[in-house]
Parts: structure tokens; C-alpha cells; sequence
């Protein structure tokens, strides 16, 4: 009993840590993931370091970057919380424009020299007509990509030009009824539920077969 017992654990295979799946990322993998983190924090973090230093220049230096993070973050979810990354830099860009602005109006006022305070102040008047552009250039881009996620279906679209190529008609709902009508008269043998019909014959209902129901038909 004892020889058998033995036996049979020697027979079965033995696992050994080179055949088990590593759980270490290799060096490539590694890489990835630390390429991904920072470019994670750079499409965070980049559009509030920029407002960092405008407001830092200007405004408050006491204010922090996090801070900036999260004035980030309540702009865009007062926008609408987009999800697209063209329209998120595009307001990042108003809200960079709005704050320098601002900033290049404080340099005009604390100027002493007339070149300085013109140069600043011409330099905010640009920047403000910038500012203007974008805000109806944003505009026009959500309702252009409104516009195509509202689009019917390309290819609903092809078979609708290939049918005005060849001259048919779109298929119409009432056509459709009418023909269903006729096939219940052709079922059915009688007319009695076709009031249009016997109107439009000027007759009582006649059995199906005749030479007036089969022209109409």
C-alpha cells in the first residue's frame, strides 16, 4: 500500500517557478506604464501649470497649482463636461487667454513709460479679439460635431442616392398600406372592411375576379 502511495506522488509533475506565469512586467511594459502615468499628468496638469504662472505673475502668488487643478476641473464641468479632447483645449485656451488678458492690463496700468503702457495695452486689445475668434470658433465646432453624430447612416445614405440615380422612388408608407389592403381583398374574396375602395369603384362589393377589382388591382 505504502509502495503504491509512493508511486503514484512520483508520478505526478511537479511545478516548478519556471513554469509558473510571471507576474513581474518586463522591462518594455515598465516603460509603457510609466510613459502612460505622465502623460496622463501632462493632459491634467499642463493647461493649470499655465494658469499657475499667469495668476502667479499676476494675480496672487499664494495661489497653488492644485488649486488650478481644481478651477481647471469646475470650468470644464461648467462647460458641459466634454469628453472631446480638441473642445477641452480649446476652453483650456479661453481660460488661458481670459487670465492673460487680465494680466497684461495690470502691466499696462503699472507701466511708467507711454511706449510700455501702449505695447501692453494694444497687446491685451489682440489678445481679446483672440479670445472672441475662439469662443465662435468652439461654437462652431460643437454644432458641427452635433451635426454629425445626429447624421442619418452613410449607408442608408448611398442606397438612397443609388435609388435617385436609377429613377425609383423611396419607398412610402402609404404605398405600402395600399398594396397590404389589396393583398387582404386578394386573400379574403370579399370587399366588405374597403370602404375607400367601393367609393372609388362606385359600386357594391364584388367578388375578386372580376375585370374592374383585377384593373385596380
Amino acid at each position: 500500500m505504502s509502495n503504491s502511495k509512493q508511486d503514484e506522488h512520483a508520478s505526478r509533475p511537479t511545478t516548478t517557478e519556471s513554469d509558473q506565469p510571471s507576474t513581474t512586467p518586463t522591462g518594455e511594459q515598465a516603460i509603457r506604464a510609466i510613459n502612460e502615468s505622465q502623460a496622463q499628468y501632462v493632459r491634467e496638469t499642463a493647461a493649470a501649470a499655465y494658469l499657475y504662472a499667469t495668476v502667479h505673475f499676476s494675480l496672487d502668488k499664494s495661489v497653488s497649482l492644485d488649486a488650478l487643478k481644481l478651477y481647471r476641473e469646475q470650468l470644464l464641468e461648467e462647460a458641459g463636461n466634454p469628453d472631446d479632447p480638441i473642445e477641452i483645449m480649446m476652453i483650456e485656451q479661453l481660460a488661458l487667454a481670459h487670465l492673460s488678458i487680465g494680466r497684461l492690463r495690470i502691466y499696462s496700468c503699472a507701466a511708467a513709460d507711454v511706449q510700455m503702457i501702449t505695447a501692453y495695452g494694444d497687446a491685451a486689445t489682440r489678445l481679446l479679439a483672440e479670445f472672441r475668434r475662439c469662443t465662435l470658433a468652439l461654437e462652431e465646432y460643437r454644432s458641427k460635431r452635433a451635426a454629425r453624430s445626429t447624421a442619418p447612416d452613410r449607408h442608408d445614405k448611398t442606397k438612397r442616392v443609388a435609388r435617385e440615380r436609377n429613377g425609383q422612388k423611396p419607398p412610402s408608407a402609404n404605398g405600402s398600406h395600399k398594396k397590404q389592403q389589396h393583398t387582404e381583398v386578394a386573400s379574403n374574396g370579399h370587399m366588405e372592411d374597403l370602404p375607400w375602395l367601393k367609393k372609388r369603384m362606385g359600386q357594391c362589393p364584388t367578388p375578386v375576379g372580376s375585370p374592374q377589382v383585377v384593373a385596380i388591382a
